[in-house]
């Protein structure tokens, strides 16, 4: 008499010739390929489950300090424009002449107005590229700081300049946005929530 065995996965009977043994289980071949993908998507989240299990978030402090030092790489790259601008109203004011500080002003304010445009557009540009290419910008590498999606892959660059625009919502909330990582479990700010980011030590 032909031996009979049994699909763990359907129950089906049938021999043992028609039945593999995946992970120490016998399978029939129609619920083979639904067990494997079973098996690969539960590999993927215990994969993902023990990166984050093993992250350290870089704290507000750490933060604190990264910001700093981009906003001063950003301040020399940005030097010889704020130089144009506030160098030419300070020569004027130092001139003590009312009629032409006052024929200086419009100008002054359109300088001025392209300055922010300016810092706006390489701030955006810079946290872009760096985080894009690299991970990280320059403050944050010194802290030994990248940026990552949830899962722990690089953001890219299309996902970085969002991140960018995102960064000025925390910004104009009063920096509550910024703030927000001091008190979140995973070191999240607004922009961080808003991109489904991290900043993890590296």
């Amino acid at each position: 008499m032909e031996a009979i065995a049994y699909c763990t996965q359907c129950g089906c009977a049938t021999t043992p010739d028609n039945l593999v043994t995946l992970a120490g289980m016998p399978v029939c071949g129609a619920c083979k390929p639904e067990f494997l993908r079973r098996l690969q998507t539960g590999a993927a989240e215990l994969g993902a489950a023990q990166a984050a299990a093993g992250r350290r978030y870089r704290g507000f402090w750490f933060r604190v300090l990264s910001y700093l030092l981009d906003s001063m790489i950003l301040g020399v790259l940005l030097a010889p424009l704020q130089f144009w601008v506030f160098g030419s109203m300070a020569f004027t004011l130092q001139a003590n002449n009312p009629a032409q500080l006052q024929a200086n002003l419009p100008g002054f304010f359109m300088r001025s107005l392209l300055l922010d445009l300016v810092t706006l557009g390489v701030t955006i540009a810079y946290a872009t590229l760096m985080i894009g290419r690299w991970g990280a910008t320059l403050g944050l590498m010194a802290i030994e700081a990248r940026v990552v999606n949830r899962d722990g892959t690089p953001l890219g660059y299309a996902k970085a300049l969002g991140r960018a625009f995102a960064i000025i919502l925390s910004g104009v909330t009063l920096g509550i946005g910024f703030l927000m990582v001091a008190f979140d479990e995973q070191k999240r700010g607004l922009h961080d929530r808003i991109c489904d980011t991290l900043v993890v030590q590296k």
